[in-house]
């Protein structure tokens, strides 16, 4: 959970109604951002990192009009053409492939004002923006430079500017060495030959992201024209962060201009506040909500919510979604925000007319026992995403393309499929904490998915674990061992057979049977697949079937 400061003052003026403490404190609660603490002028509010349109005073007092009936329906903003272009280099896509743009212009900055600006930038970064790997916001007094704007790939050495809050020039290198910024988020770029850098038509640099802006466009409480600049490694991402950000303007009474970002095969203005579409199935909103409901009754609930309404038939609803929100996915997530509209105080209590006999699961109980020894043999369990991309399923690896199953319109190539195998995430876990002492020892126990024709659904789930030994001295022995120790306390007869395969060093790699059955490998990690996944220390690892071996 995130928690962000407002003056309450200040919502009241966003609100255009005055509430009670007690009232304020109610409805804030019923729309899901519940006060974590109480000051005599500001209250402390916990927003769900699922809804970061809300993680501004801005955003939390225009979902509020809605619930109190002040304003219904989608809210509308308009976006100005305008002249300035941002130009994206050759090689971007290999540095930071993503920038989305804005222009926001005549702006009123008061303390209030300013404070919600530091605050909702901070917690994107930290909350959407996956701590500024995923999405980092840049904010720029737009009238100290000049367009157009160009996103390049930049030697280490060749640029050199003052960072904000610095009295002296560095180049890209020393910042990541000497400044504060760059110590704490150098590792983003861990790898990279070249570094990503926004500078103007004079060359001067207005941004090193998602590192530090330049002390040349520093905003103070004189700037009145904005210029934004979102970059990161997904589309989606950087676009609804800044559709986030320009709508937020736009409620204090700023004008939003669009951007022209010309990537090398193509253009785009954005931001592009253009709702989506999601069509709502009324006999659906009912079954889930459990109460009958007319047309009438959830367009009106859909109104409140802050959503439009295009076209209604018999059964469906067209709905339209903001284009600040970036939780809705699927018809469930309207039905949720129809809930909380409705009112979870409204719903009657029921038991439930089914009969179930409570008893524990004894695979479940086999997989927490074997967590439990894990972590006594001193190693840490991760818990990593399912999807993962089918480079690094394959090249990376240096394992053979295979059918793997594929995610219907990925909104990043980081997440294209679902993984059959937990050694790449592991992997990745190693490659982003290089910087932390040795050995490290880790481990996941966990889903992977694959193509099964047989199935209904026509994939099968099956769960593995893996784990990973990275030290300067650790070798297929370290790997082996571990298995042994499993084996013994969870009386398994498991054994082992020399059998080259990758991701593991030939000649220094095993198979791992039970009877004539194949549960799984182990053995050094290829030179080859350390240098893919930019690793320096040697890694011993192991991953085992535990569908085919944990029989219940």
């Amino acid at each position: 959970m995130a928690v962000i400061t407002v003056n309450e003052e200040d919502l009241y003026n966003l609100l255009g109604v005055k509430l009670t403490r007690k009232n304020l404190i109610y409805w804030l609660a019923m729309q899901g951002t519940p006060i974590e603490r109480e000051h005599e002028s500001e209250l402390d509010i916990e927003v769900f990192p699922n809804r970061p349109d809300m993680l501004s005073v801005e955003g939390l007092a225009r979902n509020l009009r809605g619930l109190l009936n002040i304003e219904r329906g989608l809210p509308n903003y308009t976006v100005e053409r305008g002249y300035v272009q941002v130009k994206v280099g050759e090689g971007m896509a290999e540095v930071r492939p993503y920038i989305a743009a804005g222009v926001v212009r005549d702006l009123e900055l008061t303390d209030n004002f300013v404070k919600q600006i530091m605050q909702i930038q901070e917690k994107i970064h930290d909350t959407h923006g996956r701590k500024r790997r995923k999405v980092a916001i840049g904010l720029h007094d737009l009238d100290k430079v000049e367009p157009p704007f160009s996103y390049i790939p930049a030697d280490p050495e060749q640029y050199s500017f003052t960072p904000l809050h610095e009295e002296r020039e560095m180049t890209l290198k020393q910042i990541l060495k000497e400044n504060e910024k760059g110590r704490t988020y150098g590792y983003i770029l861990e790898g990279k030959e070249k570094y990503p850098l926004i500078i103007d038509k004079m060359d001067r640099v207005l941004s090193f992201p998602p590192i530090i802006n330049s002390t040349l466009t520093e905003v103070t409480e004189k700037t009145t024209n904005l210029f934004i600049d979102v970059t990161g490694t997904s589309f989606r991402a950087v676009n609804k962060a800044l559709n986030i950000l320009c709508t937020m303007f736009a409620e204090r009474g700023a004008t939003i201009e669009s951007v022209e970002v010309i990537y090398p095969k193509a253009s785009k203005w954005l931001p592009n506040l253009t709702p989506e579409k999601v069509t709502l199935n009324v006999n659906y909103v009912q079954k889930i909500l459990g109460v009958t409901l007319s047309k009438e009754e959830i367009i009106k609930l859909l109104l409140k919510s802050r959503f439009g309404v295009e076209r209604v038939t018999e059964n469906h609803i067209e709905v339209l979604v903001p284009a600040y929100r970036t939780d809705i996915m699927h018809q469930i997530d309207i039905v949720e925000d129809l809930a909380i509209t409705y009112g979870y105080d409204k719903f009657q209590l029921r038991i439930p007319k089914i009969f179930t006999s409570p008893q524990r699961n004894r695979q479940i109980e086999k997989i927490n026992e074997l967590r439990r020894l894990m972590t006594g043999m001193g190693f840490i369990e991760c818990l990593t995403f399912l999807q993962s991309s089918s480079e690094t399923l394959t090249a990376k690896m240096l394992l053979p393309k295979r059918k793997l199953v594929e995610i219907e319109n990925p909104v990043s190539l980081e997440y294209n499929v679902l993984r059959d195998t937990l050694l790449p995430s592991l992997l990745e876990v190693l490659k982003y904490n290089k910087r932390y002492e040795y050995p490290q020892k880790i481990f996941e126990i966990g889903y992977v998915i694959k193509p099964d024709e047989g199935a209904e659904t026509g994939v099968s789930e099956e769960i593995n674990i893996a784990y990973l030994i990275s030290s300067p001295e650790t070798t297929y022995t370290d790997a082996k061992a571990v298995l042994e120790t499993l084996s013994q306390i969870l009386n398994k007869r498991w054994e082992v057979k020399e059998k080259n395969r990758p991701p593991f060093l030939e000649g220094r790699t095993a198979e791992i049977l039970e009877g004539e059955k194949s549960i799984g490998y182990l053995g050094e990690i290829h030179p080859q697949v350390l240098e893919n996944f930019e690793l320096t220390q040697p890694v011993s690892a192991a991953e085992i079937y535990l569908t085919k071996t944990l029989t219940v």
